[in-house]
């Protein structure tokens, strides 16, 4: 077992032009799209590279080339893995499952949520470390932007319509049928849609857009 028994796992893409925060591009191209989606991947990362006594891994998706890992590696000396799974639950899973044998403690977080700072994360971690079985945060739009567990299920996270308005309350439901004690955190909002994109500036979350490395 790992010295450090608390582990973050951060979910993204590579900012593939067209691939990425698909329903921004209608109000702002597909460039300018995953320009965004890069700048609050850097902003998570950011964020990450500030908590201590946590150790973070990067798993990304469809980065078939490893620019963009290579880039992360570069600058903040995360460790990257491949996604890997057939839907986002069992890339989840998987994820979840590798790192829960080598840690205590895993949280994992995606980086479409401006508002999430270093105190709820570290919460998260209080949250298992007190004998929860889970902790969950639950998004405005009815999904989550960060899941723990101690013991990981697979259960948790199969036959979930990924991207639908009910994800959290589905989660909870198997919580409660495999009888997974759990704590919620703050309802925060994720940026997907046109709307959302006021909150990049009311949570002064991204103060640039960094450029989307080569593909």
């Amino acid at each position: 077992m790992a010295d450090n028994q608390r582990c973050l796992l951060v979910f993204t893409k590579s900012p593939r032009p067209g691939q990425v925060k698909t329903r921004l591009t209608p109000t702002l191209g597909m460039q300018a799209a995953a320009d965004v989606h890069a700048a609050m991947t850097h902003r998570t990362l950011s964020l990450a590279k500030s908590l201590h006594d946590i150790t973070t891994q990067v798993w990304i998706a469809d980065d078939s080339d490893h620019v963009f890992a290579d880039n992360i590696r570069q600058r903040y000396a995360f460790t990257c893995f491949d996604q890997n799974g057939t839907d986002l639950g069992e890339r989840m899973y998987q994820a979840l499952a590798m790192s829960g044998r080598q840690f205590s403690y895993t949280v994992l977080i995606g980086c479409d949520c401006p508002q999430l700072n270093s105190e709820i994360i570290h919460d998260a971690f209080v949250c298992l470390e007190s004998g929860q079985d889970a902790v969950l945060g639950p998004a405005s739009d009815g999904g989550y932007y960060l899941i723990g567990m101690r013991e990981i299920s697979g259960t948790v996270f199969t036959g979930l319509q990924w991207g639908g308005s009910s994800v959290a309350e589905m989660t909870r439901e198997k919580f409660r049928s495999l009888g997974i004690s759990w704590q919620e955190l703050p309802v925060l909002s994720d940026v997907d849609r046109p709307e959302d994109l006021s909150l990049l500036q009311s949570a002064q979350a991204i103060p640039s857009v960094p450029e989307t490395p080569n593909q």
